[in-house]
């Protein structure tokens, strides 16, 4: 989990560093737009209370939650009669910062900058299109795999957490239900 001793990674462990030293011992979650609209609608069937202990755990430092704007973007396509719950519960989430989600050339050890390649996704990208169904859910696990979070929280049962194995073995990042993942803190020790 967290610890300030281990190699800095891109994205989030440098910007928590920069933002509180203390914060980088908290492991880090990455919640997608599931959980965020199964608690603003209030969806029990989609076990609410441990969002809601995982939110807890959050207040008291244990872990460190964080969104990006792909979880803004979706929530706005919401019709705005249903949106508002969804926004104030985002609000609360600071949001990672955007990892480009083109593939990215350029020379290394020279002093030309690294940019984007238009129209062409990075490579870890199309490998969790080819894995997940949709548009947002392979966006989301990129944007919290290129910045090094520790967890992917979901409720998302039908498609990211049904393809978890598959994606783990691939790629560094474990995909946890709120349930699985406050198991999971529970069990480690302090």
């Amino acid at each position: 989990m967290g610890d300030a001793t281990r190699p800095a990674r891109a994205g989030v462990w440098r910007h928590l560093w920069r933002r509180n030293p203390a914060v980088t011992a908290a492991p880090t979650g990455y919640l997608d737009t599931n959980f965020i609209s199964a608690l603003a609608r209030d969806q029990h069937e989609l076990d609410t209370q441990a969002m809601e202990r995982l939110l807890g755990l959050r207040d008291s430092g244990a872990i460190d939650l964080y969104t990006s704007p792909r979880v803004r973007e979706e929530i706005a396509k919401i019709p705005a009669c249903y949106r508002a719950p969804h926004e104030e519960l985002l609000r609360q989430f600071e949001a990672l910062p955007e990892s480009g989600e083109e593939l990215v050339i350029g020379m290394l050890g020279t002093a030309r900058a690294l940019r984007p390649v238009p129209d062409i996704e990075d490579a870890e990208l199309v490998a969790l299109r080819s894995m997940l169904r949709g548009d947002y859910d392979p966006r989301h696990l990129f944007q919290a795999i290129t910045n090094g979070v520790d967890y992917f929280v979901t409720a998302d049962v039908g498609s990211i957490v049904k393809h978890a194995g598959d994606i783990e073995a691939k790629f560094p990042i474990p995909i946890r239900t709120p349930r699985q993942l406050i198991t999971e803190l529970d069990a480690a020790p302090p």
